[in-house]
């Protein structure tokens, strides 16, 4: 059995460290190494690893965030969380039975982790509920972002993210939508931005859309399952609904 393995630090140092332990593993294949969160959710979607190694702590997204964004999707891959969280935090990790690596990582500690894996493969155990259950037993700890920074006409602004009726992806760009403009923000990614945004408020409705659910006043049925999403903005904006996405919201509004 070979496991396809995907490793995530933003620190070179552990980065190094972990990929050089585990060449001592010959059932583990590394495929990549990823530098920041959002470049680990790129290379998970883009190399569909059996297992992914990730930093709790990344610039851009989170280890958690990684996975929530993975979750959504529907692709998850084994996870190991590598990690200098808490004793409350290692308690809930435990409690859902989901592994981690404590740094400085401890080369037997590394061979449980992995032999964990490898059983889990055998039995083709799904993990997604037991990792869903651990970022509920944390999202006590979370923040969301409740306001968001905005650049226009040469000046930066601060909005409260109830007005945030939605976000959408333009030439590379991140914009946000507010009642009355529309602004750039410096998000790289609608990814970065959603996983700083509760989840019960903000859903994704596109591959280039991002939408405030609070702020819908209409939904228009369209060709081939998809809708538009009217909005409460001063333009009356229709945003896009594909068919994929239309299901979750579904479950979310009851319509």
């Amino acid at each position: 059995m070979v496991i396809k393995t995907v490793v995530a630090d933003d620190e070179q140092l552990a980065r190094d460290e972990l990929c050089f332990l585990l060449k001592d593993f010959q059932e583990v294949a590394v495929l990549d190494r990823a530098i920041n969160g959002v470049e680990a959710l790129e290379m998970i979607d883009r190399l569909a690893p059996d297992l992914a190694m990730l930093d709790v702590q990344m610039p851009g997204l989170t280890g958690f965030q990684v996975v929530e964004q993975l979750l959504r999707r529907g692709r998850l891959p084994y996870i190991v969380f590598i990690t200098a969280y808490d004793q409350y935090a290692l308690r809930a990790f435990e409690v859902n039975a989901t592994d981690y690596l404590l740094k400085p990582i401890d080369k037997a500690r590394l061979s449980t982790a992995i032999q964990k894996v490898r059983e889990r493969m055998e039995a083709a155990e799904n993990m997604q509920d037991r990792i869903a259950n651990l970022l509920n037993a944390l999202r006590g700890q979370r923040h969301y972002a409740s306001r968001l920074s905005v650049r226009g006409a040469g000046k930066v602004l601060l909005i409260d993210m109830s007005d945030l009726v939605y976000a959408t992806v333009e030439g590379g760009a991140i914009y946000a939508a507010t009642p009355s403009a529309r602004w750039m923000t410096s998000y790289r990614t609608l990814e970065e931005l959603e996983a700083d945004l509760d989840p019960q408020v903000f859903c994704r409705t596109h591959r280039s859309y991002l939408v405030n659910i609070q702020q819908v006043a209409e939904i228009i049925p369209w060709f081939n399952g998809a809708y538009h999403l009217k909005m409460k903005d001063e333009a009356g904006a229709e945003v896009p609904l594909s068919r994929t996405h239309a299901k979750k919201l579904r479950k979310i509004l009851k319509w």
